[in-house]
């Protein structure tokens, strides 16, 4: 009951591949209950820790990117101002 009926055979594909199957002795799997597992505590409790680190890393990267952003926002409105005043004078 537990196998294929008489006279049939897996695919040669599926007997090669069991042929080639090697077990994995001394392989130690931790499985921890899906009711057990923490997944946000670790990342709520290192979270300061990695945004000053984050912070601090990437400061000379972002802060050039940021203030040329901000110039360039004040300057376009500098301009669209001063071209809707054009008018008036």
């Amino acid at each position: 009951m537990g196998g294929p009926p008489a006279g049939l055979k897996p695919a040669y594909s599926l007997a090669k591949w069991w042929k080639s199957f090697v077990p994995a002795h001394g392989l130690v799997v931790r499985v921890q209950s899906p009711y057990r597992q923490d997944h946000v505590g670790p990342f709520l409790r290192h979270l300061p820790i990695s945004f000053r680190r984050k912070i601090t890393e990437n400061f000379f990267h972002v802060a050039p990117a940021f203030t040329l952003l901000g110039v360039t926002v004040w300057w376009a409105d500098n301009a669209n101002a001063a071209e809707h005043r054009a008018h008036r004078s």
